[in-house]
């Protein structure tokens, strides 16, 4: 009569493989994701401050981006009452990707060309989370460097 079958020896010696591979495994693919997790939030910033430059341009209407702590608005005038709204959803860069957002300035104007105001500056912004962050820099004409 054959046996078939792992005897309980071989199974723990593949369940003991399994876990060193794990362990061995789990910090890099947490180091990564948390690096992913930097360019995801930096890269919502960078749409974000593109949907507030066409909005500017398609109302004809100045348009600000403001940075809240992580938290991103845009408002603009509306082009009918001219009364001031949010366009869009508020995002918020800490929940949705689990990173901190500092910005230089408070926020960002866009005329109706979607140009900026010459006299403001470059705006830097710096994302990061853990050990791991990202910035960008946004010229006085709008421009994502």
């Amino acid at each position: 009569m054959k046996n078939r079958g792992f005897t309980l020896i071989e199974i723990a010696n593949v369940l003991v493989l399994i876990s060193i591979l794990a362990g061995v495994s789990f910090p890099k693919v947490s180091r990564a994701y948390t690096a992913y997790q930097v360019r995801a939030a930096r890269d919502a910033i960078v749409t974000i401050h593109a949907k507030a430059r066409s909005t500017a341009m398609q109302r004809g209407k100045t348009t600000f981006l403001h940075f809240h702590g992580d938290t991103l608005e845009i408002r603009s005038a509306n082009p009918v009452s001219g009364a001031m709204e949010t366009v869009g959803v508020v995002e918020s860069m800490g929940r949705r990707f689990g990173v901190t957002v500092l910005s230089s300035h408070d926020s960002l104007m866009f005329d109706g060309r979607g140009l900026g105001p010459m006299n403001a500056g470059i705006c830097a912004i710096y994302i990061s989370t853990g050990a791991h962050s990202d910035s960008l820099r946004i010229s006085p004409l709008g421009r994502v460097m």
